[in-house]
């Protein structure tokens, strides 16, 4: 317990109303706060990478002479070193490193660096590296959420919970069960993001303004400078088609639309009349006038993220717009990753509302169907009556007996179905009905325990690959700094 002398300040300095120790125990979690950063690479830093291969590959093609690429080479290192605010004016735009050589060594060296590419390439190139590495970092990040869920998961496969369908109570499942779900999603949207990766991949460099150029560029070479997978075949598709944002977004505004829906099942199950689950103090907020407050604003940040990213088109999406969709994701994923990896389950609430609500009505008819032959709806339609003979009384299903079962056979079959005491309580034992699911990606212990060790095997096959990407872009910078090398030898002193 925090000591009450602590909690004392001075009564001039305003200490906000939302202080550990007061309604919550916990300092609100720094994500909560801090401003969410654009995914990916910064854009100078994305010019500066294609200016560098650019220049590389004119001076291995001797389309401009080795003197001139590497004096322009050493500017843009000095120019990176000095960084980039400083060189840049206003005006230049995505042309700003040519602009800075052209200051600095004049035209008749800085001038040759836009030989051989357009304006189209100086948009398109500098667009798809920020994107790129920011789909790597949100894959990062939903492996670390599917891993969150799959811990969880884990630890619950014996917890019964109710299911709801239209806000009633459905069938009992297990709280990994529900969990699972969001698991299989969650391996979905990194297919989706695996597939605008391999869209955003692909090099445009050389294709210039769509015709690409009399000059003997090497647009292979530049791709693989850059880490690009491979190079666009058609040099019209390269520059005018714009697919590659419009599928980066859609990518992260499904993923966003997946975050949310796991976000209001977790309001929901921590609101008081539910009491399902708890929030840990870091993820909460309270009220300024209502002290009793535990308002879950971390699910509740993740939801106003859905909604931000869900209400325009991915189509209505810009280059630079993408990596801002892609850091609001992240930060969706680093919340809920936090919620989960930190949530109290109340198992024995989750348990007794199992039991309550006649969740296991449909297993009492297949339990007639099975032990007295009786057609399914002829079953279904007796145990409807029973609930509601059963509600008319104000018995729940703890309480209900055989008699009761055939005064509702009597009323619908003109005669009683006999089943034994022992029959009914293990059709109405939630925990009872849970074991029996056996079908495939069912709730039932033994299959949920499969398909967890399933899903953990392909999120380690999925966290192998986004490493790899990772690391044949840490091959690509080298190769470009071996060329880069190269060049400045071929150029001599300059």
């Amino acid at each position: 317990m925090t000591d009450r002398g602590s909690l004392r300040g001075d009564d001039r300095v305003y200490t906000g109303y939302r202080r550990a120790g007061i309604r919550l125990q916990e300092p609100e979690d720094p994500l909560l706060k801090a401003p969410v950063q654009p995914a990916g690479m910064a854009a100078d830093e994305a010019v500066h990478w294609f200016d560098r291969a650019h220049l590389a590959m004119l001076s291995e093609q001797g389309i401009v002479p080795a003197a001139a690429a590497a004096r322009c080479l050493r500017a843009l290192q000095e120019l990176a070193a000095e960084g980039w605010d400083a060189g840049q004016i206003h005006g230049d735009g995505r042309h700003f490193g040519e602009g800075a050589l052209i200051r600095r060594l004049g035209m008749e060296v800085g001038g040759y660096i836009h030989a051989g590419r357009s304006s189209w390439d100086l948009a398109g190139i500098p667009q798809r590296l920020p994107i790129r590495t920011g789909l790597l970092e949100v894959a990062d990040d939903l492996n670390d959420h599917r891993a969150a869920l799959l811990d969880l998961a884990e630890e619950h496969v014996e917890t019964v919970m109710p299911y709801y369908t239209h806000g009633q109570h459905a069938q009992p499942t297990t709280l990994a069960h529900h969990l699972h779900a969001f698991v299989c999603v969650a391996e979905r949207d990194f297919r989706r993001l695996d597939g605008a990766y391999r869209t955003v991949n692909v090099s445009q460099a050389g294709a210039a303004a769509g015709t690409a150029t009399r000059f003997p560029v090497n647009r292979e070479r530049t791709a693989s400078l850059l880490g690009f997978d491979t190079t666009a075949r058609n040099t019209r598709d390269a520059s005018v088609n714009h697919d590659y944002i419009w599928e980066s977004a859609a990518a992260a505004s499904l993923l966003a639309a997946s975050l949310g829906a796991l976000a209001d099942e977790l309001i929901l199950w921590c609101g008081q009349e539910y009491g399902l689950i708890r929030m840990a103090d870091r993820w909460c907020h309270t009220s300024s006038i209502m002290t009793q407050k535990r308002n879950p604003s971390a699910a509740e940040r993740v939801q106003a993220i859905r909604k931000q990213l869900g209400g325009r088109s991915p189509v209505s999406y810009t280059g630079p717009e993408v990596p801002t969709a892609l850091g609001e994701v992240r930060r969706a994923l680093q919340l809920l990753a936090g919620i989960v990896s930190t949530l109290h389950v109340n198992v024995h609430l989750m348990l007794q509302r199992s039991n309550t609500f006649w969740g296991q009505a449909a297993d009492l008819a297949a339990i007639l169907v099975q032990e007295r032959g009786l057609p399914w709806r002829m079953a279904h339609q007796t145990v409807g009556i029973m609930v509601r003979l059963a509600e008319e009384a104000g018995i729940g299903p703890r309480d209900a007996t055989p008699a009761l079962l055939d005064r509702a056979a009597m009323l619908f079959l003109g005669r009683p179905v006999g089943l034994s005491a022992a029959q009914l309580a293990a059709g109405l034992d939630a925990a009872a009905c849970v074991q029996t699911r056996t079908a495939t990606g069912s709730p039932g212990p033994a299959e949920m325990r499969r398909q967890i060790a399933a899903s953990r095997q392909a999120l380690a096959a999925d966290r192998d690959e986004t490493r790899h990407r990772r690391q044949r872009l840490a091959d690509a910078e080298q190769r470009l700094a071996a060329a880069v090398e190269a060049a400045l030898a071929r150029g001599g002193d300059g």
